[in-house]
């Protein structure tokens, strides 16, 4: 690549501009809906009525939803830019919120679930990530890990203003107060969600186009490697309360800080990392840390041990879901990656209807945690075996390829 390729495919700062706006996107969604819904499932029972089954099956809504709607967003990004996109799935998402604050029977409460899923899928995750790769198509891993840090931040510092929230003003003017909020600040981090300059997305390469297939072996491979690792961390992190309950460690209350912060923590350090020894060692890597994680859970009867595990368990989930992102990049390029990545998306309900459920008739089978917690911890090293098998690895020839087969500036 001459110098004159260097300068055209370089990060420019409206690049570095479009990754701070999706770290705040990232960052306002996720720890309003995702890592707040105990305190909406909390305030739907206390003020509401409405059973802990039934609150509780908001969320599987919200996550099945969620999982159509990704396949929709990534048709809409044929059609729309980014921006449109996440502007109105902000303004849907906002309503939802208020709806689920104002919801008074199970269909409302269901179907105001149901429509946080739908447009939380194009106000984050696939329209997000894929614009911040446009913007580094030659090395696409250090700004997609910045970008979704902000999962970790806003994980960490959103919780406590929701419960103050539902707790302070009620269900309803909660609901009003968070909604209006994620509006505002995804409708104004929207503004600078620029599409990039031709001359930054690199030609189609000799790695686009193979084995698109979602049926593919490469494919269904790289799905079977997410799902493990999804499945068992999802049923892991479902089970914490219960699990903290019954063996009497205390903590529960800080445990989802605990957790934020470790993910917080490993991708800040996975930056500097990845590049160093490659996504399939790092791959491995997270899932042995998973595994880790899960094994001191299934004999933590101590606080001190649910932290451990906790922020371990923080660790692998912070770089996890960067590594669906990383995978799709390397095997099949930029131009396929919204469809694509909206296909491995689907591992999220998967495990979230599967890993729970799973591991609660391994609990009622063996009496306890520590059976099907270690059998997460296997599954998890099973993951990461898999994932490793695909041969696919950061110092790919295939992103060698885009690199050299990138547009010369004319």
């Amino acid at each position: 690549m001459t110098r004159s390729d260097r300068i055209e495919h370089a990060p420019r700062p409206k690049g570095w501009t479009v990754v701070a706006a999706a770290f705040a996107i990232l960052g306002i969604s996720s720890g309003i809906t995702f890592y707040s819904m105990s305190a909406f499932i909390n305030g739907l029972v206390d003020q509401r009525g409405f059973s802990l089954a039934v609150a509780s099956a908001g969320p599987t809504m919200s996550s099945a939803f969620g999982a159509v709607g990704g396949l929709f967003t990534a048709w809409l990004m044929k059609r729309m830019t980014v921006r449109s996109i996440v502007l109105i799935g902000a303004a849907g998402l906002g309503t939802s919120l208020m709806l689920i604050g104002a919801s008074h029977t199970i269909w409302q409460l269901w179907g105001a679930f149901a429509l946080s899923g739908w447009f939380g899928s194009m106000a984050s995750g696939i329209p997000v990530t894929a614009l911040v790769a446009r913007w580094f198509p030659i090395a696409p891993a250090k700004p997609l890990v910045l970008a979704q840090t902000g999962m970790s931040v806003g994980g960490a510092l959103l919780p406590p203003v929701v419960l103050s929230a539902v707790n302070g003003w009620g269900l309803t003017a909660g609901g009003l107060l968070l909604g209006g909020m994620l509006f505002a600040v995804l409708g104004l981090a929207a503004l600078y969600m620029r599409e990039p300059p031709a001359g930054l997305t690199a030609r189609k390469s000799a790695g686009d186009g193979v084995h698109t297939s979602v049926l593919s072996a490469l494919f269904l491979t790289l799905m079977g490697g997410m799902l493990c690792l999804f499945v068992s961390q999802i049923a892991t992190i479902f089970h914490i309360v219960r699990l903290a309950e019954e063996n009497g460690t205390g903590g529960t209350g800080a445990a989802a800080s605990v957790l934020a912060l470790g993910a917080f923590v490993s991708r800040l350090g996975g930056i500097p990392l990845l590049p160093v020894i490659g996504l399939r060692t790092m791959t491995v890597s997270v899932a042995l840390i998973q595994a880790a994680a899960q094994f001191v859970l299934a004999g933590a009867y101590s606080e001190a041990q649910l932290f451990v595990g906790m922020f371990l368990l923080g660790v692998a989930m912070g770089n996890v879901s960067v590594l669906s992102s990383l995978f799709i990049i390397e095997a099949y390029g930029l131009s396929d990656f919204p469809r694509l990545m909206a296909r491995m998306g689907l591992a999220w309900p998967i495990g979230s209807g599967v890993g729970p459920l799973l591991v609660g008739l391994l609990h009622g089978m063996s009496g306890g945690y520590p059976v099907p917690l270690m059998a997460m911890g296997t599954l998890s090293l099973i993951g990461g075996v898999t994932l490793f098998s695909t041969g696919i690895d950061s110092d790919s020839t295939m992103r060698d390829r885009r690199r050299i087969e990138a547009p010369v500036p004319q």
